[in-house]
């Protein structure tokens, strides 16, 4: 059986005031849970203060790279990508487009 391993890469334009403390310990959370791996192989990287435009504008927002071993995404790439973004549209009081 292979362990599935997955790391998140996230930039964003906000400053590290604007997320909360216990943000990276949930987003390992909730990676973990929604690719069925171990916490202990969830890596979340937290980039913040990056200069960043999207479609003209430099509202707050965030780019992120998922990095896995796990066939799941293969099969359910788009509902991945939703419920990824959903949580940090909550978590971050950012808009689901940015």
């Amino acid at each position: 059986m292979t362990l599935t391993h997955v790391t998140v890469i996230l930039r964003t334009n906000v400053p590290p005031e604007s997320i909360q403390k216990e943000f990276l310990s949930k987003m390992t959370t909730f990676v973990s849970n929604l690719f069925g791996a171990e916490t202990g192989n969830v890596v979340v990287e937290l980039h913040t203060n990056i200069q960043m435009m999207r479609a003209g504008s430099t509202s707050p927002m965030i780019n992120m790279n998922v990095h896995h071993n796990s066939d799941k995404v293969a099969t359910a790439k788009v509902e991945l990508a939703g419920s990824i973004a959903q949580f940090l549209s909550r978590e971050i009081s950012m808009p689901f487009d940015r």
